[in-house]
């Protein structure tokens, strides 16, 4: 689920909660715009993602925050769970991975330079997206396009995203994704229906 706080048409605030549907979840990318900043919109963004985490009924929700904002998260009311770890996995994605679910495929894109984030990572099931990570670039706006993408076939995504361009760059992100998808229809052809 993802939250946002909007002033005047434009984007404030936002958050996500990422749950498995049934007990857990967790709320993360919490983002506020500078010029927003220290009027209470991030803890009510939080306040307002456990608060649906609850009411969709999951049992534990925590909490992924970037280091140094120990003091918002505590301001909260929200307490650190001793004797645990937060684990970054950085790991390549590979469409060949044994142990994938069938019918499922996991790919590992570089990007260009001329964007913000890194790399994406992407998950096809029965031939349709299933997920995207974009790994770094703005939060708020790529998990916007994670969504946007969810369930669509690959050309339909690469059709839609295809040529958007960011400022005066030649490619954006979401191009970036574009042409991931493109190079894996093109080495997957029956992708291309």
């Amino acid at each position: 689920m993802a939250v946002g706080a909007f002033s005047g048409g434009r984007l404030a605030g936002f958050a996500r909660l990422i749950s498995d549907g049934t007990s857990d979840g967790y709320v993360q990318d919490v983002v506020v715009h500078p010029e927003f900043r220290r009027q209470g919109i991030g803890g009510r963004l939080v306040r307002y993602a456990v608060a649906e985490g609850r009411k969709a009924g999951l049992d534990w929700i925590g909490i992924v925050g970037v280091p140094g904002s120990e003091g918002f998260y505590r301001g909260l009311g929200l307490t650190e769970r001793p004797g645990h770890t937060l684990w970054n996995a950085e790991v390549d994605f590979h469409a060949d991975r044994s142990d994938a679910m069938p019918d499922t495929k996991e790919y590992h894109f570089a990007n260009s330079p001329e964007v913000c984030s890194e790399s994406i990572d992407l998950t096809l099931q029965a031939g349709r997206i299933a997920s995207v990570h974009f790994n770094g670039g703005c939060p708020g706006s790529l998990a916007a396009v994670a969504v946007l993408v969810r369930g669509k076939r690959p050309a339909e995504a690469a059709e839609l995203l295809s040529g958007i361009c960011c400022g005066e760059k030649s490619t954006s992100c979401p191009d970036q994704l574009a042409q991931m998808l493109k190079k894996i229809i093109t080495e997957n052809p029956e992708l291309s229906r």
